[in-house]
C-alpha cells in the first residue's frame, strides 16, 4: 500500500488556498494569513486522508505491473497481447515486435482520463518473459476505482490461460 503524503498534501494546499485568496479579494484579510490557512488546512485534510487509507485496507496505487512467463514464442504472444487489448477496448498505439514492445491507450470512463497500457516480452530460451504494466494517462491522478488493476489481470488470465477471449474477460466496470 503505497500512499503519497506529499502529493496529496500539494493538490489539498493548491485548491484551498486558491479558495481562500479569492475570498481574500472579497474581504480585507490580509494574503499571507489566507495563504497560512490554506496551506495548514491542506495539511490537516493530507494527513487524516493518509490516516483512512492506511487503517481502512484501501489502496491508492494506480501504477501497477505484473510479471509473467509463458511457453510461447514472442511474436505469437504479441499477436495474443494486441487481441485482448483490442478485446479490452484498448486502442493499441505503439507495436514494436523487434524491440518485444507494445503500448496501447486505454479508454476514457466516468473515473479516469484513461490508462496507458504497455507490455514489454523479452525472449529466454524457448520461453517469452512479459511485464504488464498499467497506469493512469495523467500522472496527477490518485483514483482509478481499480481499473489498472483490472487491465493487468485480464491481460494476465487471458495469456496464460490461452482460452477464447470471451469466456475469460468479464465486464468488471
Amino acid at each position: 500500500m503505497k500512499f503519497n503524503f506529499l502529493k496529496v498534501w500539494l493538490i489539498y494546499s493548491i485548491i484551498i488556498g486558491a479558495v481562500a485568496i479569492i475570498f481574500f479579494y472579497l474581504r480585507s484579510t490580509g494574503l499571507l494569513f489566507t495563504a497560512m490557512a490554506g496551506i495548514f488546512t491542506g495539511l490537516i485534510l493530507s494527513f487524516f486522508t493518509t490516516l483512512y487509507f492506511k487503517f481502512s485496507g484501501h489502496t491508492t496505487e494506480v501504477n501497477v505491473s505484473r510479471n509473467i512467463k509463458l511457453d510461447l514464442p514472442p511474436s505469437i504472444v504479441s499477436q495474443k497481447v494486441v487481441s485482448v487489448l483490442q478485446e479490452i477496448g484498448a486502442n493499441v498505439t505503439v507495436l514494436n515486435e523487434k524491440l518485444g514492445y507494445v503500448k496501447a491507450d486505454g479508454k476514457l470512463s466516468g473515473s479516469s482520463w484513461g490508462q496507458t497500457i504497455e507490455v514489454f516480452l523479452k525472449k529466454s530460451d524457448s520461453k517469452t518473459h512479459l511485464k504488464i504494466s498499467s497506469r493512469p494517462r495523467l500522472f496527477t491522478q490518485m483514483t482509478d476505482k481499480g481499473e489498472n488493476i483490472s487491465n493487468v489481470e485480464r491481460i494476465s488470465l487471458f495469456l496464460e490461460r490461452d482460452i477464447p477471449t470471451k469466456q475469460i474477460l468479464p465486464n468488471l466496470s
